[in-house]
């Protein structure tokens, strides 16, 4: 099958050209940024045996009420790489090597672990696809999501951070999702439930993912009402699977409530939405982080909401609500261009469900005259979706402060001399968000 094909492929090109993509290159470590705060609780763990934090000097620490300072990230992600860190803790033991949490194999083996989960995930969502699509509708699917957006480069750049784990964990609930309404076995909603409990926990916009399993294969208001009877008649496994749902936040309620007394912490300070003013436009278009510019496939989600609609109802309330509730989410955070990163990475959590729109886009598509055009125009965008992301490892596309003249300057180079690097920093725009002052600042920006 060629969607099987492609999976293949998929491993092979990443084993085969990480090199091309990875952000760390030169560096001692993938451990810096944000990863650094996910991680820290496995050096504070494992390595220094201080969860306290009270000997470490970290500059993003927190003060709580109890007079701790700790991580303002949960540990999900931490416990994300438990498995990883300790096999490579236990190789660099063996080997002799320097056991801190750093070094070589702890960087290497971390690394290749997120590129493998995302190709894991991949596995998974195709399985789901294929219950409803055609193998070439699902091969072309997983094309567009892997090489023709920024999934790219948070499985092979900065792979490390939370999307390249969370994607996978979605794809992991869809198939359990299918699984649990196929067969009606509970052992599927108390693996699904687990996981939306963990993707919870490392952003807490995971939440909407609950709609999935509720309203997946209902497409009319008859389904909808034999649905509600079903999940009543089932309180007991919802009631378990509840349970499945809390399980990955014990070791964080317990960190809360040790270090923060209390076992509900919100750690982010100032920082909050704004859900009267979410920056919708400024999320798909700006060039600064556009979703839609830096990420031109995407679009055809958008569209194939409509085609979703009309021929797969069943697969459409459950995207749509789900997508458009994280996405209304996500552009109301103070944040918006959530940092340095490659066009709007928070949206590639919402991947692995867009994939249901794309594939009933392609489905449509295949079945017209031009399509043996239009194919080609999909790899010619995917082509173009890989060139953004290799100018953005060499900062031809800047990781913040992109304008319309700067974009219009780095169109289609791969690298700048010298002088064309000064050039083009002068082009950039310095965005001074200030997590105390966000909300003043954004009313004076309406005014």
């Amino acid at each position: 099958m060629l969607s099987k094909r492609l999976i293949l492929f998929i491993l092979i090109f990443n084993l085969a050209s990480y090199n091309l993509w990875r952000d760390w290159q030169g560096k001692h470590d993938p451990f810096s940024g944000d990863v650094a705060e996910y991680y820290s609780y496995n050096i504070a763990a494992f390595i220094d045996k201080d969860l306290s934090f009270s000997n470490s000097h970290y500059e993003y620490l927190k003060p709580t009420p109890k007079g701790y300072k700790i991580p303002k990230m949960s540990i999900g992600l931490a416990m994300a790489y438990t498995p990883f860190f300790l096999l490579a803790h236990a190789i660099t033991i063996i080997t002799g090597g320097i056991a801190n949490g750093t070094s070589e194999y702890y960087a290497y083996i971390l690394y290749y672990a997120a590129m493998l989960m995302v190709v894991l995930g991949l596995w998974y969502l195709r399985k789901v696809l294929l219950n409803w699509f055609s193998d070439k509708a699902t091969c072309y699917t997983l094309a567009i999501l892997f090489f023709g957006t920024n999934l790219l480069y948070y499985t092979l750049g900065s792979n490390l951070m939370a999307h390249s784990f969370v994607f996978s964990f979605l794809c992991f609930i869809l198939y359990g999702t299918h699984k649990w309404h196929e067969t009606s076995k509970n052992k599927y909603l108390y693996c699904l439930s687990f996981f939306i409990g963990w993707c919870v926990l490392i952003r807490p916009t995971s939440i909407f993912m609950i709609f999935i399993p509720l309203l997946y294969g209902v497409g009319n208001v008859v389904e909808l009402k034999l649905r509600f009877r079903f999940l009543l008649e089932n309180k007991i496994p919802l009631f378990i699977g509840t349970i499945f749902f809390l399980l990955p936040w014990i070791p964080q309620v317990l960190f809360w409530k040790t270090y923060a007394d209390s076992i509900i912490y919100y750690s982010y300070g100032n920082e909050g939405f704004d859900f009267i003013s979410p920056q919708i436009k400024n999320v798909l278009f700006s060039f600064r982080k556009g979703w839609l510019l830096y990420t031109p496939l995407m679009s055809l989600a958008l569209f194939g909401f409509y085609n979703l609609f009309k021929t797969f109802p069943k697969l459409f309330f459950a995207s749509a609500i789900y997508f458009l509730l994280t996405f209304y989410v996500l552009a109301s955070w103070w944040f918006w261009s959530w940092g340095g990163s490659f066009s709007n990475r928070a949206l590639i959590d919402t991947y692995p469900v867009l994939a249901f729109p794309i594939a009933a886009f392609i489905t449509w598509f295949a079945s017209k005259k031009l399509w043996k055009p239009g194919k080609f125009v999909l790899i010619i965008f995917m082509v173009f979706s890989m060139f953004q992301t290799y100018q953005y490892t060499a900062i031809v596309i800047h990781w913040d402060g992109m304008t319309k003249a700067a974009y219009k300057y780095g169109f289609l180079r791969l690298k700048f001399n010298p002088e064309e690097r000064a050039h083009f920093n002068s082009l950039l725009e310095n965005h001074d968000d200030n997590p105390n002052t966000w909300r003043e600042d954004r009313k004076k920006k309406d005014q």
